[in-house]
């Protein structure tokens, strides 16, 4: 725990989540894929992250 906490203070960035819409998941599937991370948007996410955007 405490090379987590040190690890903390040496990011460079700040911390950033991905993850759904905070919703009921919904029965169609159009809207079900609407509530849950794609490809593309976990891809386009992580790359931001790398980019320091």
């Amino acid at each position: 725990m405490r090379k987590i906490m040190g690890a903390f203070y040496d990011l460079d960035t700040f911390i950033q989540r991905l993850y759904g819409i905070e919703v009921p998941i919904p029965y169609a599937v159009y809207l079900e894929r609407a509530t849950i991370p794609q490809r593309k948007k976990i891809i386009n996410t992580v790359k931001k992250m790398i980019r320091h955007d």
